[in-house]
């Protein structure tokens, strides 16, 4: 079986990093280009005035769970020694010579020319904060996909896990679903849950981790099923829509026992101490 050439899609983060890795693993699937989200909340913000938007939305405290995420990951994973540090999507990208974009807007005319040019079977976006449309959608032969950390259609929107932990769900999810015109409402092809239980960290950190490590799982065998995986329909009077939590969100979630970040967690997910994202 030919392998199938596959467009990645993020905005970079610990979360892409750990999905990408595990698509350079794969033996049927060639990652042949990068599309690396530079948009933070709004395409015609600075990331000075985005940044301080995000405080003035969120507060400090999820702000800073951001920040390590996604600045300060970007950092220590070029400064931390060791063969199994996680590296960012840059570097990952570049030590494998992967062609990567950087763009604000994924469907200008450059950025679909940059995508039909790879000729892709797949495109395949986590954690990536721009709607893709028809520009892309359409392009022929390509299937697109996304990876969503929650059990859709319950809580579709930004980051969704926040959400499930604060109405303190029993169990979580992670879906592997076509794209469609809107953000989150493809047809399912593959949902994964897991119980809370099975975790030993209570932070959102660690469960987003574990669910985009879940995710890219499925996104694989779902790749690999294309041909017969025909998904169901979305209704879309169910499930919700949630964006940015705000400093209120944040500490109703804390006083239900739940952090933002461990920062052990964090360091042993980057320094690659633990086999799995869930363990």
């Amino acid at each position: 079986m030919a392998k199938k050439r596959l467009i990645f899609c993020t905005y970079p983060s610990v979360y892409s990093s750990l999905v990408l890795k595990r698509l350079l693993a794969d033996h049927d699937i060639d990652v042949v280009a990068i599309i690396s989200s530079n948009r933070v909340l709004n395409k015609n913000y600075g990331s000075i005035r985005a940044a301080l938007k995000q405080i003035r939305v969120s507060g400090w405290r999820y702000s800073t769970y951001l920040f390590f995420v996604t600045d300060l990951f970007a950092l220590l994973s070029a400064i931390l020694p060791g063969r199994e540090t996680l590296l960012s999507v840059d570097k990952l990208a570049s030590n494998k010579h992967i062609p990567l974009m950087q763009t604000d807007d994924i469907n200008t005319p450059d950025a679909v020319g940059f995508i039909a040019s790879h000729k892709p079977d797949v495109l395949l976006a986590a954690h990536f904060n721009q709607l893709i449309k028809p520009a892309v959608l359409d392009l022929k032969n390509l299937y697109c996909l996304n990876i969503h950390p929650s059990l859709l259609p319950a809580y579709k929107g930004v980051d969704p896990v926040f959400y499930a932990l604060l109405d303190q769900q029993r169990q979580i999810g992670v879906t592997v679903h076509k794209m469609a015109e809107s953000f989150d409402t493809g047809n399912i092809l593959m949902q994964q849950s897991l119980a809370l239980t099975q975790l030993h960290s209570n932070n959102l950190f660690s469960q987003n981790c574990c669910l985009f490590s879940m995710g890219t799982a499925l996104a694989i065998d779902t790749i690999k099923q294309l041909s017969v995986c025909k998904g169901k329909p979305q209704h879309h009077e169910q499930g919700n829509y949630d964006s940015w939590p705000d400093s209120a969100l944040v500490k109703k979630l804390r006083k239900k026992g739940f952090s933002l970040i461990g920062l052990g967690d964090y360091y042993r997910q980057i320094k690659g101490f633990r086999k799995s994202a869930c363990e």
